[in-house]
């Protein structure tokens, strides 16, 4: 015969904690104390954020119409703000930006007041890793921007650190494109060292023209892959810890670890 186990219903789990109030504020105050001192030794953490969107520098060149197009066909914006994304986070970013005050920075990156971070092989790989956790690309609404944000102890530290990414990400696209062009530059160069119709070598000509102009424009540029929107800026109020939610929820737990030791002990 089946045995039938009826729940309790809540005037009977009211009744329960009642009788067991004496372990429930006993653990209540306990876990609330506990909290605080939590609380008094975590660090203080600020976030940085940035907001950029694609450097799109044909806007520069919007009378040029057949430059325009010879600009499309050779640099592709989305492509290139794509690549800055991932290149952001990345060992190349990583290895470039690598120094004494970065690592600093990292290492103070711990919870607790008077710890730091270790690392086992300080190297690009392990600080791209760290950059990869820590640094957060997000789309901002239904548009093509992106937030960049980083959360550290240390408020210019955290400014700093997108700063220094966002910077070297760009040149190191820069620098890709430039000797992309410079090749073409060079090609066509030697192209016009050789016999060529009156027609080709015109045409050569005026794609030499475009090229030399669009690695003027690259190397004019600050910025090409990605620029700011909205500059780094830092919160004046820390984001973590959230005192009062965390408190709450600490009181909460050891509120509710009273009650089922209360009934263990009944049992």
């Amino acid at each position: 015969m089946a045995v039938i186990i009826q729940e309790p219903t809540l005037k009977e789990i009211i009744k329960d904690a009642w009788k067991s109030k004496i372990y429930i504020l006993l653990f209540g105050v306990v876990f609330f104390f506990i909290s605080v001192l939590l609380v008094y030794f975590m660090k203080p953490f600020y976030k940085a954020e940035a907001i950029i969107s694609s450097s799109f520098i044909l806007n520069n060149i919007e009378e040029e119409k057949d430059l325009t197009v010879s600009m499309e066909n050779i640099i592709n914006f989305d492509d290139l703000f794509i690549s800055y994304q991932q290149i952001l986070t990345g060992p190349v970013t990583a290895k470039a930006v690598i120094n004494d005050r970065v690592r600093k920075i990292a290492e103070q990156d711990c919870i607790f007041k008077g710890c730091n971070r270790e690392f086992v092989i300080w190297n690009s790989q392990e600080f791209s890793d760290y950059i990869r956790d820590k640094v957060k690309i997000e789309p901002v609404a239904m548009t093509n921007f992106r937030k960049i944000t980083y959360e550290h102890p240390d408020k210019e530290s955290a400014v700093y650190m997108i700063s220094v990414l966002h910077e070297q990400a760009n040149n190191i696209i820069k620098s890709r494109i430039e000797k992309s062009l410079e090749k073409r530059i060079d090609y066509l160069k030697k192209s016009l060292e050789g016999d060529l119709y009156p027609d080709n070598r015109k045409a050569v000509v005026k794609m030499l023209m475009q090229y030399e102009y669009i690695l003027m424009l690259t190397r004019v540029e600050e910025y090409i892959a990605a620029k700011y929107i909205e500059p780094v800026y830092v919160s004046n109020k820390s984001v973590w810890p959230r005192k009062y939610i965390f408190i709450t929820v600490f009181i909460f737990v050891g509120m509710l670890l009273g009650y089922v030791i209360a009934g263990i002990r009944k049992s």
